[in-house]
């Protein structure tokens, strides 16, 4: 059969949702799909999946790798999305005479790292 989804035909042997081994929904990506023919669809849902990868140490590990990679690119694209919209550039990193006194612990060292956004101005 043949389907489309987010404007991308797919065909026999091709899948999509790659990213249900994601645990937040935000950055799981939501497009419908819509068969073009006849289309028989397989399914496996996360909590299943991950079932079945308890007898198989090595393979887990590299789901896990591949949850991980994916998440910082999905994140980061989130990121820069929100950035575009807000009508933002880049994030700079305070330079240490913008950090207050407030923004360091008892020993004198940062709790975090201190980001601001530029403007476009």
């Amino acid at each position: 059969g043949v389907a489309s989804r987010g404007g991308v035909v797919k065909t026999a042997g091709t899948f999509w949702g790659e990213d249900f081994i994601l645990e937040n929904w935000d950055l799981k990506e939501h497009i419908d799909a819509r068969a073009l023919t006849y289309v028989e669809i397989l399914i496996l849902n996360r909590e299943s999946f991950f079932d079945c990868m308890e007898n198989f140490s090595e393979e887990m590990k590299s789901v896990r790798k591949a949850s991980v990679r994916l998440a910082i690119h999905r994140g980061i694209l989130r990121f820069a999305r929100a950035m575009r919209e807000q009508g933002l550039r880049g994030v700079a990193m305070m330079s240490k005479a913008n950090i207050h006194q407030a923004d360091l612990d008892e020993s004198g060292h940062k709790n975090e790292i201190m980001m601001r956004r530029v403007s476009n101005g």
